[in-house]
């Protein structure tokens, strides 16, 4: 274990640098939070547009295949 800043012990961070096994915060929130718990963290992260929540848009495969090839994490949200 590796000592933080302040002292606190942390699990080293994994050699694919994800977030506790997840490719994204976005994905560790959703998958461990209910529902209703995580519409408001996501509200609250992403904003809002046009008074709704943000809605994530399925990415071309061309762009994920660029991300994948150089190592981005890519998202897209829907706007008015």
């Amino acid at each position: 274990m590796e000592k933080s800043q302040n002292g606190e012990e942390n699990e080293k961070l994994n050699e694919d640098a994800s977030i506790c096994g997840y490719d994204s915060l976005h994905h560790l929130l959703k998958e461990n939070l209910k529902p209703h718990h995580f519409k408001e963290v996501n509200r609250l992260l992403t904003g809002l547009n046009c008074g709704k929540g943000l809605e994530t848009i399925t990415l071309p495969e061309s762009a994920t295949t660029l991300s994948i090839e150089h190592d981005f994490d890519l998202q897209w949200w829907s706007i008015c």
